[in-house]
């Protein structure tokens, strides 16, 4: 068996969970590396005028800084579903929106949400 095939095998028996546990220790992993090359890149020592090394260290800490956004802000978000009259008075908030959707189509109200406070 080819080692693609076996990291595939470990990956598939994980959580989801631990899944994202990876990708993010492996973010931060290439986070680190980028800030090292990086100083690297701009020391005198470094003849290698390329920026074509540059760049792809530059894209490469882009790119990391990117997703770890989306996975620090999409598990740290919560929404409080509500479902509101005409007049926009609040008939009920709702911890799934699909309660919230199954209320407000039951009475004819309309749907919105906001996000929690972290505590």
């Amino acid at each position: 068996m080819s080692k693609a095939n076996q990291m595939g095998r470990d990956i598939m028996s994980k959580s989801d969970g631990e899944v994202l546990d990876l990708v993010y220790d492996k973010l931060k992993k290439t986070l680190e590396d980028c800030s090292f090359q990086s100083v690297y890149l701009n020391t005198p020592n470094f003849k290698g005028e390329s920026s074509g090394m540059k760049g792809q260290v530059e894209g490469r800490r882009e790119i990391a800084e990117e997703l770890l956004k989306i996975l620090e802000d999409n598990q740290e978000t919560e929404y409080v579903w509500f479902a509101t009259d005409g007049q926009g008075n609040n008939m009920g908030t709702f911890v799934l929106e699909s309660s919230a959707r199954d209320f407000a189509m039951k009475y004819g109200y309309t749907v919105g949400w906001w996000i929690k406070d972290k505590e």
